[in-house]
C-alpha cells in the first residue's frame, strides 16, 4: 500500500514537471493565447490593435503564463492564488465596481484554454495535458462559483492591495464570500481625502487603510533608502510628525464619512525588493531612522485609536501589520515573488491576507448576531465533565467573556447530565450563560427551546460544537444558523475578531437584560393582568424613563438603534452616522434619548426621537421604541418631552406621519393615540395640546442635567 501510494505521487510530481517544462518553453505563446481571450472582457477591448504587439503582450499577459508555469513548479498554492487574482484584475470593470457575470467569466476562460491548447497539446501526452486541464477547470469553478454573500471593500493605499487582493479573493470565494473593491489610491494627501469624499455615497462593508506600506507614504518610505542612512533621530522624528498629521487628516475624513468599520495598518518597517542581498544590505544600514520614524508614528497611532475608543469611536480598528510581518521575518516578508514592471507581488501580501480574510469572513458571517450557543465538552474544557475531571480552555473562555461584555448573549447546548456539570475552576460560571439546554435530548431540540424563550431569530444564532454530527445537524434544521467547528483554530481567532469588532461599552449587559426579562416575566405572571390591575402592577414595577438630548458620544448608538428597528419605528426610517452627525450640529434638530429601566434593572436606550424645525412646526423624522418595553407607555413619555423642547423654542406644533411596512403595524396607531390629527396631508399635534397626550401614571420621567 505504502509503495502504491509512493509511485503514484512520483508519477504525479513527473506530470506536473513535464507540464511545467512545456509551459516555460511556450511561454510567449501561452500569453498571447491570455491577450487574445481577455478581448472578450470589456476591460481590454479598446487595446484590441494592440492585443498582437509583442511589447503589450510581454508588459501585461507574461505573468500569467509565468504564475500558470510556476503552479506546477510550486509545492504550495501561492502561483495558483497569484494567478486567479491576476485573472479578476483582467476581468475587472471599473464602470461596475464587480466581477462580469459567471457567463461572460466562463467565454473568457474558454477563449484561455483553447488558446492554451493550440499552444502546448501536441508537446503533452495525455496524462500530463490531463493534469493542466484539471488545475484550469478548478480556476473557473472558483471564478464562476455563485458566492453565498458579498462584501464591498475600500482600499485606502497603494499597490500592497494588489497583493493582499491576489491571495484573498481565492480564499473569501472558497468560503463563499465574494470580494468587490474600490481602491482609493492617490498619494498626495488633499487629493486622497478628496477621493474619498467623492465615495461618501458608496455602500461599503468595510475599509482598510494602509497609510505607510511601499511608497504610499513617500517621505516616510524614503528613511530605507540608503541616502537617508546619515539622518538623525531628529530628522526621522520630523518626517514621522508630517507624515501624521496627514494620516491623522485621512483618518477623521474616512471616520467622517463611512459608517463601517475601518481597519488602519501600523508599520512594519519593511523594505521590499526584488534581491535578496539589497533588502539585507537596507534594512541593516538604515535601521535607526527607519525604525525610529516607525516607532514614531505607531505610538502616535496607537495613541489616536485609543482616545478614539475611549470616546465611543470603536469603528477604527488598528490592524497589527508590524507583529505579522515581526513574527513571519522581516526579510522574508519583503521578499519578490514575482518582478515586472506592473507586478511584483511580495510574500508580505501573503503574510498579511489571512487577517484580511478573518476580518471580511466575520464581518459577512458573524457581526449582527446576537446569540452564541456552545457545547461543554470538547469544546470549552478538554474531556467529559460527566466522567471525572477537565481540563479547562481558559483562553477559550475568556473569548466568550469578551463577546459576552460586548453585548453577545451567551447559553449552552450539551448532552450531558445536568447534575454533573459544574464550572469549578473554570473562567466562566453559569450565571454567564442566559439559557442552559443541558440533556441527552438532541441538541437541535435544546437551541429551539432556547430560541422560543428568548425570542431571537435563528438568523442571529452561533452554534459552536466539537462534533462534526452535531453541526450537520445543527446547520440541517436551521439554515440561517452559523454553525462553527470548535476544534479548528480559526474559529477561535474569529470570536476574537467578532469581540474585537464590537463596541467595547455597549449601552447596557445584554446578558443581565434576559435574565431580568425572566424576572419581569415571572413577576407579570404572578400578578392580575386585566385592565383594571394594570396600573397597580406596572407601579410596582418602578418603570423609570430617563430623557436627555443626545450627546456626540451617543451618535454611534443613535445610529445603530434607528437601523436595526423594524417593529415600532414610525417613518420606517434609515440613517447613517454622518446624518446623525449632522443633526447634532445642527440648531434646527434635536435628538431625544430615552433610557428605561425598573426594579430589575437597566433596560438600556430603548426610544429614539428625532426632530427638525420647519418654521413654526417641529417635524419628527424618527421615531423608534425597543420592544422590550412595548406596553410600557415609553414612546408617550418620550413623545411628551419632544413636545415640551418644542414648546420651549417657540413653536406651534408637532408633525409627523406613519410610513406603513410588513413590520412596523405596532405603531401605526400611535400617533392618533397620542393626540394628533389627521389633516388630510399629514399628522399634526397643536402643541397647546400637548399636555393631553397619555403619558401613564406608572412612567416615572427623569430629566438629566443636559436636558
Amino acid at each position: 500500500m505504502e509503495q502504491t501510494t509512493l509511485e503514484h505521487s512520483k508519477t504525479e510530481r513527473r506530470r506536473r514537471e513535464a507540464v511545467s517544462t512545456c509551459l516555460r518553453a511556450h511561454r510567449s505563446a501561452v500569453a498571447a493565447a491570455y491577450a487574445k481571450a481577455f478581448l472578450h472582457s470589456a476591460r481590454w477591448q479598446d487595446a484590441a490593435s494592440a492585443a498582437h504587439s509583442e511589447d503589450f503582450i510581454a508588459q501585461h499577459f507574461l505573468v500569467f503564463a509565468d504564475y500558470l508555469q510556476r503552479h506546477f513548479t510550486c509545492q504550495d498554492n501561492t502561483y495558483r492564488d497569484l494567478l486567479i487574482g491576476e485573472e479578476i484584475k483582467g476581468l475587472y470593470e471599473p464602470a461596475l465596481a464587480d466581477l462580469p457575470e459567471p457567463e461572460r467569466i466562463r467565454i473568457v476562460l474558454a477563449e484561455q484554454v483553447d488558446g492554451i491548447e493550440a499552444a502546448v497539446r501536441s508537446h503533452l501526452n495525455e496524462a500530463a495535458w490531463q493534469v493542466l486541464m484539471q488545475f484550469l477547470a478548478q480556476i473557473e469553478e472558483t471564478l464562476t462559483a455563485e458566492p453565498a454573500c458579498t462584501r464591498r471593500v475600500l482600499l485606502v493605499g497603494d499597490c500592497v492591495f494588489l497583493d493582499i487582493v491576489s491571495f484573498l479573493v481565492p480564499a473569501l470565494l472558497a468560503e463563499g464570500v465574494r470580494l468587490i473593491p474600490t481602491f482609493a489610491t492617490s498619494q498626495l494627501g488633499p487629493m486622497l481625502r478628496e477621493e474619498i469624499r467623492r465615495l461618501a455615497d458608496k455602500p461599503f462593508d468595510l475599509v482598510f487603510y494602509s497609510p505607510f506600506s511601499y511608497e504610499f507614504a513617500a517621505e516616510y518610505t524614503s528613511l530605507g533608502k540608503l541616502s537617508r542612512v546619515a539622518s538623525s533621530r531628529a530628522e526621522a522624528h520630523a518626517v514621522a510628525a508630517r507624515t501624521w498629521d496627514d494620516t491623522r487628516a485621512t483618518l477623521e475624513a474616512l471616520a467622517y464619512t463611512f459608517d463601517c468599520p475601518i481597519h488602519v495598518h501600523n508599520s512594519s518597517g519593511m523594505v521590499h525588493t526584488e534581491s535578496t542581498l539589497t533588502r539585507v544590505v537596507k534594512l541593516k544600514v538604515t535601521h535607526r531612522p527607519r525604525n525610529v520614524a516607525r516607532d514614531w508614528l505607531n505610538d502616535a497611532l496607537e495613541g489616536y485609536l485609543r482616545k478614539k475608543q475611549a470616546e465611543g469611536e470603536f469603528r477604527l480598528v488598528l490592524l497589527d501589520e508590524k507583529q505579522r510581518v515581526h513574527a513571519f521575518g522581516l526579510l522574508r516578508a519583503g521578499a519578490a515573488l514575482y518582478w515586472s514592471a506592473f507586478q511584483h507581488p511580495t510574500a508580505f501580501g501573503k503574510v498579511l491576507s489571512p487577517a484580511y480574510q478573518d476580518v471580511i469572513v466575520v464581518n459577512a458571517r458573524l457581526v449582527g448576531r446576537k446569540v452564541l450557543v456552545c457545547d461543554l465538552d470538547n469544546t470549552l474544557w478538554e474531556g467529559v465533565i460527566g466522567e471525572g475531571s477537565v481540563t479547562h480552555f481558559h483562553d477559550r473562555q475568556r473569548t466568550l467573556l469578551k463577546l459576552k461584555s460586548r453585548g453577545v448573549v451567551l447559553a449552552i447546548a450539551s448532552k450531558n447530565d445536568p447534575s454533573k456539570v459544574t464550572f469549578e475552576g473554570a473562567s466562566v460560571s453559569a450565571q454567564d450563560f442566559v439559557a442552559q439546554a443541558i440533556s441527552w435530548e438532541p441538541k437541535v431540540f435544546g437551541v429551539q427551546r432556547i430560541q422560543s424563550g428568548l425570542n431571537i431569530k435563528y438568523g442571529d444564532f452561533v452554534f459552536l460544537d466539537d462534533r462534526q454530527d452535531e453541526l450537520a445537524l445543527m446547520a440541517s434544521a436551521y439554515p440561517a444558523m452559523q454553525c462553527l467547528d470548535a476544534t479548528r483554530a480559526e474559529t477561535w481567532r474569529r470570536l476574537e475578531v467578532w469581540a474585537e469588532a464590537l463596541d467595547p461599552n455597549p449601552d447596557m449587559d445584554r446578558t443581565k437584560m434576559y435574565q431580568d426579562r425572566e424576572q419581569r416575566r415571572a413577576f407579570s405572571e404572578m400578578q392580575q393582568t386585566s385592565a383594571d390591575e394594570r396600573s397597580r402592577l406596572f407601579a410596582q414595577l418602578d418603570l423609570r424613563l430617563q430623557l436627555s438630548f443626545a450627546r456626540p458620544a451617543d451618535a454611534a448608538r443613535v445610529s445603530e438603534l434607528i437601523n436595526r428597528t423594524n417593529q415600532f419605528n414610525l417613518r420606517a426610517s434609515r440613517t447613517t452616522l454622518k446624518q446623525v452627525n449632522e443633526w447634532q450640529k445642527s440648531k434646527d434638530h434635536l435628538i431625544v434619548l430615552g433610557r428605561s429601566s425598573d426594579q430589575f434593572g437597566d433596560m438600556g436606550t430603548t426610544c429614539i426621537a428625532v426632530g427638525q424645525v420647519e418654521g413654526a412646526r417641529l417635524r419628527i423624522l424618527a421615531f423608534v421604541l425597543s420592544c422590550r418595553v412595548f406596553g410600557y407607555g415609553v414612546e408617550f413619555g418620550t413623545l411628551a418631552f419632544l413636545a415640551q423642547q418644542a414648546h420651549r423654542r417657540g413653536l406651534e406644533s408637532l408633525v409627523g406621519n406613519y410610513v406603513a411596512t410588513p413590520h412596523n403595524a405596532p405603531c401605526a396607531l400611535f400617533l392618533s393615540e397620542a393626540g394628533f390629527v389627521d389633516d388630510g396631508a399629514e399628522w399634526r399635534l397643536p402643541l397647546t395640546r400637548s399636555e393631553h397626550i397619555p403619558v401613564p401614571a406608572w412612567l416615572k420621567l427623569e430629566l438629566t442635567a443636559s436636558a
